[in-house]
């Protein structure tokens, strides 16, 4: 599966702030999936989920076609993988950026690690109703993890497919425990008050997602100034072993 964002001949993007473009596409269940994909806390199912992410260009890497921030700004774009569980009654999106938003790296001083409650309006998609998630860099989610021996990682964005010379380096290959990572998340008491209960726990979406905007930002804060933006992500050999 390939996903693009190119806003180049999208003004509105640029000029009237309507918020950030974002892509994804994904198995979720009773949407297609016909029911629940795995389970956590259910021994003998699947849970390591396997796939290949490749960065075939970025608005970064082409100077020729896309305006580039002034220096020490950064333009904003990213990828990540979400899991959904589900308990209590509320869905738990595990969100992890693979390919690092600069100017989010920024705003958080490296550590892209925090809780957001999320409510979605609109009954016809998966975000509906919302859900509690824990959104976190995938270099964060490794060092936290590190005793389940969990370890995610991080792609390049200066190391594209259609540059011959990066080519070798555009491509990572994952194999991500599902259990270990949300035995992780209660170890940190990601939830609260409401930590995963030990009984089988249905993993309900498995997304894969792009995201940019056109703003370019300094030390992770809005400038004034916008630019058209783009990524193009591959995603393939998506697997639960």
């Amino acid at each position: 599966m390939h996903l693009v964002l190119n806003s180049s001949s999208l003004k509105d993007c640029r000029e009237r702030a309507y918020g950030i473009p974002h892509l994804s596409f994904g198995a979720q269940a009773d949407r297609g999936n016909n029911g629940v994909i795995t389970y956590l806390n259910s021994p003998g199912a699947k849970t390591k989920l396997r796939f290949g992410m490749t960065l075939m260009d970025i608005a970064d890497r082409r100077p020729d076609v896309f305006d580039q921030p002034a220096a020490a700004d950064t333009r904003s774009s990213q990828a990540q993988l979400v899991v959904e569980a589900i308990w209590g009654g509320k869905k738990r999106w595990m969100i992890v950026q693979v390919l690092p938003d600069p100017h989010l790296e920024a705003a958080m001083a490296g550590n892209v690690d925090t809780r957001v409650q999320f409510s979605w309006h609109l009954v016809n998609s998966f975000l509906y109703p919302g859900a509690d998630y824990a959104f976190k860099s995938a270099a964060t989610l490794s060092a936290q993890c590190a005793v389940e021996g969990v370890n995610v990682p991080t792609m390049d964005r200066s190391a594209t497919y259609v540059d011959p010379e990066t080519r070798p380096q555009s491509r990572r290959d994952y194999a991500i425990d599902l259990q270990k990572v949300f035995a992780c998340l209660q170890r940190l008491e990601t939830w609260g008050g409401e930590p995963m209960p030990s009984h089988a726990v249905p993993i309900t979406g498995i997304h894969f997602g792009i995201g940019q905007d056109d703003v370019f930002y300094h030390n992770g804060v809005a400038t004034a100034t916008r630019s058209a933006n783009a990524i193009w992500l591959a995603v393939d050999g998506v697997r639960l072993e």
